[in-house]
C-alpha cells in the first residue's frame, strides 16, 4: 500500500467521522451509539486488533500500515480540541480572541506532535 493509498484511506476515514458526526448532532440515538462504539474502539489492544483485521485484509504491510493510521488517529483525537463551544466559552469568559486562539493552536499543535510520533514510532 502507497502513500496515496493511506492518504485515501484518511480522507475516507475522515468522511465517515464527519458524516457520523453530523448525525450524532443531530439525533440522541445515534449520539448514544457513536459514543458507545468509538469508547468499545479505543479498548480493544493491539492484538485483538490486528486479529480483527486479518480476516478483512490478511497478514502484511496493509494490516501494519492500516494500525499504524488508526493509532495515530487515536493520538490526535485524545490531544485535539473536541468541542468548539469551548473556544466560545473561553471568549466569553476572557472577552479576547487572544486565549482561545492559544489554546486552539496548542492543542492543535499537541494533537499532530502526539499523531506524528506514534505513526513514527510505530512505523
Amino acid at each position: 500500500m502507497g502513500r496515496m493509498a493511506a492518504v485515501g484511506l484518511a480522507l475516507v476515514a475522515a468522511a465517515i467521522s464527519l458524516v457520523v458526526g453530523i448525525l450524532a448532532a443531530r439525533s440522541d440515538r445515534i449520539f448514544r451509539w457513536s459514543i458507545a462504539l468509538s469508547g468499545f474502539l479505543y479498548t480493544i489492544p493491539t492484538l485483538a486488533f490486528l486479529a480483527l483485521l486479518i480476516p478483512v485484509v490478511g497478514l502484511g504491510r496493509t494490516n501494519a500500515i492500516i494500525c499504524m493510521v488508526a493509532f495515530s488517529l487515536m493520538m490526535f483525537y485524545a490531544f485535539a480540541m473536541q468541542c468548539a463551544s469551548t473556544v466560545a466559552v473561553v471568549y466569553r469568559e476572557t472577552k479576547s480572541w487572544r486565549w482561545p486562539a492559544v489554546q486552539f493552536a496548542y492543542m492543535t499543535v499537541l494533537a499532530y506532535a502526539a499523531s506524528f510520533v506514534a505513526y513514527h514510532l510505530l512505523r
